[in-house]
């Protein structure tokens, strides 16, 4: 298993890719246990304000890029991915 650091480091790198470097405002992954019981990474991407129907049609290819890259790497905890979109005035 990778370090958190790693692992966010290649999620951001492969959503950046896909969904467009300026739409990607951070990454945040911590284990988590899937509804099987198996060990997987729970990925919270936060999109700009205004950008999640942009990327709305490139998820799916996210989800795969972000999954091939962490695979390459090591790591074998399936990435179950969630997005949020930044909200003017929230910290």
């Amino acid at each position: 298993m990778l370090d958190q650091d790693r692992i966010d480091q290649i999620v951001k790198d492969a959503a950046a890719a896909t969904l467009g470097s300026g739409v990607v405002q951070s990454v945040r992954s911590s284990p988590m246990v899937d509804f099987e019981g198996a060990e997987a990474l729970r990925i919270q991407i936060t999109l700009t304000e205004g950008s999640t129907n942009e990327v709305r049609s490139t998820a799916l290819k996210a989800l795969s890029e972000i999954h091939d890259r962490l695979q390459r790497e090591g790591e074998e905890r399936f990435p179950i991915i969630e997005y949020d979109e930044a909200r003017r005035g929230a910290s």
